[in-house]
């Protein structure tokens, strides 16, 4: 992916020449007016009108930042020797500068402010070559002025956190251009040397799943990824008109598709008026929030010997999404020099959250920042920490979780003290954790996947095949779901099977030997969109009851039953106009009462939990609201704390990303479960 900021009058030749070039793509980043204001001698913080649209001297009453807290800037270069920076760069203290030598040992001589991944060399400045574009040499300066320049010093401009430290990493040239591959170079430099907040004022056309992982990678290091939604195409009038990203998505901004998760803030830009400003692109797939973004004054590379554009530290008026997504930068990072424990989890989603929402624009995203009341949310927010590892996971040597990749074939087993492990490759597509067999060991129930035999596998520990059965005739080839409880009350237990599609839901019950012990209809018998399951105690009698979701197709149509087909008590878990199907579990709080788990097979990823009455309790988000896959479902004891827990998977098309849930809908873990490319969908499930 190649990026590249330019002006105004020149875009339009702009973009006909670099998309002429294979594989390249450009940014719209910033674009200053044909009129430039007059730099005074006095600070000109009065000029920032943006500072205070977004409320910031009442936030400054909460922070003005840390010194412990780095925001990396990946762009063009910073002016180290510009007045409002110099002194708020970034030091590397195991890097000695000038000496020639990698004193660190990071493959990088003599970083001791940042890294060039242009020219790969420790200047971090923009360069001056023929026929640069002045724009580009000043965006990165600008970006890093917009976050951090520093405040209350008689200089100039007062950035949005005035004491947090910037590290420039070069990695768009002269004229704006770069290329994902010195992108991932740049974040994972970012991320190794302890940056907190990494900002990205570019954007790109080229989908690269490397950038995607290298972003994962960050985020789960705690670092919050900050990208600019880009300006939009001119009309005919040679005016940017704001594209909708849902339709022509970039990138990084949209790169939340890959992940299922909230991993990177994609910021649109507002006006004076707290409306879209007219050329920022827009829409809540890929964006997060917005900021103002016209009429911005700020930091610039003086060097009068390059002639006009380059007499004052100082320059204006900018507009573009590339000044947004700093103000944004610089908000989280006073968040996190206030609570530095946080992570990027909980500091998003208090960012979102505090965000208001102008005149119902729904493309963006959660709406404007409020800069006080981020950081007074943030004050008294419920500490998130970072999920441990897999390595670390819970105590404990009992396998508690099973995930499945069933494109793959492969099953692995999460325990407390040891990374996944594989167990069998075996063709399916519906787990049961469960000890069926009563020998003291978990087995695992495998359900066939369409276009198989509907057979049902259980596994011994090991992963080989101890026995097998058909749950329906041969001719099905559907797929089937399992589950596994005592719903006849006997004290053994029974597999539970329905079709997961292409078949009447017809639910059957089996003896751990394969023997049939009943069966009824979960719905109307020409319903065929398959039927999810779920095995609990939700009315407390002693005996599992079954719970039924609706598969696509289907209104969002919960139900449970006894082990007869009685029908018990039912409700709809989502807006009856929703036909994506439902997963469903069954999980128990520590007060002993029971509740009922569902989550979307398709669509925005709201998991919900109810009462056995089917009153809504609490909903919260699986994966970032971007996320149209799907989410997988189970419910158990995952910790051994004695409560159940919700285990998530993303569905197709995220990559396979476990997540652990109390039924308080707070994140508890998270991990991987294969590699982060993989991105056809996990099942998962958890030891009953």
């Amino acid at each position: 992916m190649i990026v590249q900021p330019y002006p105004r009058a020149k875009g339009l030749h702009l973009r006909a020449r670099i998309r002429g070039a294979a594989g390249v793509c450009v940014a719209v980043a910033l674009f200053p007016l044909a009129t430039y204001a007059k730099i005074p001698n006095d600070p000109l913080y009065a000029q920032q009108w943006y500072l205070e649209k977004i409320n910031a001297p009442a936030a400054w009453d909460v922070s003005t930042g840390s010194r412990d807290v780095v925001v990396a800037v990946l762009d063009t270069g910073v002016a180290t020797d510009h007045p409002d920076l110099q002194r708020v760069l970034w030091v590397n203290q195991k890097e000695i500068l000038g000496d020639g030598i990698d004193n660190d040992g990071n493959g990088y001589r003599d970083d001791a402010n940042g890294w060039d991944f242009i020219d790969d060399d420790a200047s971090i400045e923009p360069e001056f070559v023929p026929e640069y574009l002045p724009e580009a040499m000043h965006h990165g300066t600008l970006v890093a002025g917009i976050i951090g320049a520093e405040g209350n010093n008689y200089h100039g401009i007062t950035g949005v956190a005035w004491n947090v430290r910037i590290m420039p990493l070069r990695v768009l040239d002269s004229f704006g251009r770069g290329d994902s591959m010195r992108v991932r170079q740049a974040i994972a430099y970012a991320v190794a040397q302890g940056a907190d907040v990494i900002n990205m004022s570019f954007v790109g056309i080229a989908e690269d799943p490397l950038l995607a992982e290298a972003i994962a990678d960050a985020y789960h290091a705690g670092v919050v990824v900050v990208a600019a939604a880009g300006n939009g195409e001119e009309d005919s009038a040679d005016k940017e008109i704001g594209l909708d990203l849902a339709t022509y998505p970039l990138q990084p901004v949209c790169l939340d598709a890959l992940l299922g998760d909230n991993a990177v803030v994609g910021v649109a830009a507002t006006d004076r008026q707290d409306r879209r400003a007219v050329f920022s692109n827009y829409g809540s797939s890929c964006v997060d929030i917005a900021a103002p973004g016209i009429d911005i004054i700020g930091a610039e590379m003086q060097r009068p010997a390059e002639g006009e554009g380059f007499t004052a530290w100082y320059g204006g008026y900018w507009n573009g999404t590339s000044a947004s997504a700093p103000i944004i930068s610089g908000a989280v990072a006073l968040a996190k020099s206030l609570r530095p424990e946080l992570s990027a989890t909980a500091l998003i989603a208090e960012l979102r959250a505090t965000a208001h929402l102008p005149y119902g624009d729904t493309g963006l995203g959660s709406g404007i920042i409020d800069l006080a009341a981020y950081l007074n949310a943030i004050r008294s927010a419920t500490t998130i920490a970072e999920p441990p590892s897999p390595a670390t996971f819970f105590p404990g040597d009992k396998n508690t979780v099973a995930v499945f990749a069933p494109s793959l074939g492969e099953i692995k087993q999460f325990n407390g003290s040891a990374v996944g492990t594989a167990l069998s490759t075996i063709s399916g597509s519906s787990l049961a954790y469960a000890d069926v067999t009563r020998d003291g060991t978990p087995d695992l129930l495998v359900g066939a996947r369409k276009e198989h035999t509907p057979e049902v596998l259980l596994l011994n520990r090991d992963g080989s095949v101890e026995r097998s059965f058909s749950a329906y005739a041969d001719t099905m080839r559907g797929g089937v779901r399992v589950a596994a409880g005592n719903v006849s009350g006997s004290g053994s237990y029974q597999i539970v099977t329905a079709p997961q599609g292409g078949a009447e839901p017809l639910v059957r019950i089996f003896s751990s030997g394969g023997e049939l012990l009943g069966q009824f209809l979960a719905y109307a018998p020409t319903f065929h969109g398959g039927v999810s399951l779920a095995v609990g105690d939700v009315d407390g009698d002693g005996r599992d009851d079954i719970v039924t979701g609706a598969g696509p197709g289907g209104g969002p149509h919960v139900r449970i039953f006894d082990d007869h087909g009685n029908l018990k008590g039912q409700f709809f878990a989502y807006g009856s106009s929703y036909h994506g199907g439902i997963a469903v579990g069954v999980g128990k709080l520590a007060s002993g009462a029971y509740r009922i788990v569902t989550a979307p097979l398709q669509g925005n990823p709201t998991v919900r939990i109810f009462d056995p009455q089917g009153k809504l309790d609490r909903d919260f988000l699986a994966y970032a609201p971007t996320f149209h896959g799907g989410v997988s479902l189970a419910v158990g004891d995952v910790d051994g704390d004695g409560r159940d827990d919700i285990v998530t998977g993303a569905g197709p098309g995220g990559g396979p990303h476990v997540r652990i849930f109390g039924l308080e809908g707070n994140l508890k873990a998270q991990y991987f479960s294969f590699a982060t490319s993989y991105r056809a969908g996990i099942v998962v499930a958890v030891l009953h």
